[in-house]
Parts: C-alpha cells; structure tokens; sequence
C-alpha cells in the first residue's frame, strides 16, 4: 500500500521559472519600446503640435475669435498658424503647427456657422 503525497493541484516549479522568464522577456521589451516612444523628439513635437491646435480650437470656441493669425509659441521652435475661409455661410477654421524647419506637425480643421 503505497500513499501518494503528491498533490496535482498548482502549478510545478519549472513553470512558474518559465512564467517568470516569458514575463521578464516581456517588460524588458516593452520598457525598451517605451523609452524610445519618449526619447524621439518627433513624437513628442507632434503630441505637443496636437495639445496646441487643440487649445487654439477650444480658445476659438470660447471667445468666438474669427480671424487669421499666427504666432510663434513659447517653446520658439513650433508656430501656430490660423487659416480662415469664409465659404456659403461658414467659417472653415484650419489650424496649423509648423516646425521652425517648416515641417508640418500637426494640422486640424473646424467648421463655424457665421
């Protein structure tokens, strides 16, 4: 009469040592990914460019501010531009973040009923 003292429930220590491997093998990949995401200047000139054009549309909506202009933002390397079109009754706004290189970052369009 033999007693087994082995419980089949759980798991056994080879796969929890693979489980840890997979999962560190994951985090180094994703923490590699993740600081080239945030040390390209690009991507953060564009995600900048976009917070802008955002402002710029919400400021238009508030003060209901319908003209061209452009400026150069505090940073001094973007340039914030407003383009407006009078077209059949509306206002087509373009809103436009331009590098100092003249490269394009971002661009957003609103339309406004006069």
């Amino acid at each position: 009469m033999k007693s087994s003292f082995r419980n089949n429930s759980g798991f056994s220590l080879i796969e929890t040592l693979v489980s840890i491997t997979i999962f560190g093998i994951l985090l180094s990949l994703s923490i590699a990914m993740f600081t080239r995401l945030n040390t390209n200047p690009a991507v953060w000139y564009k995600s900048k460019a976009l917070v802008y054009a955002k402002q710029e549309i919400r400021k238009i909506r508030q003060l209901n501010i319908i003209k061209d202009t452009s400026f150069v933002l505090p940073n001094k390397s973007l340039k914030l531009i407003r383009e407006v079109k009078d077209e059949n009754n509306m206002y087509n706004i373009c809103i436009k973040v331009v590098h100092k290189d003249s490269l394009l970052l971002a661009e957003l369009m609103m339309r406004k009923r006069k």
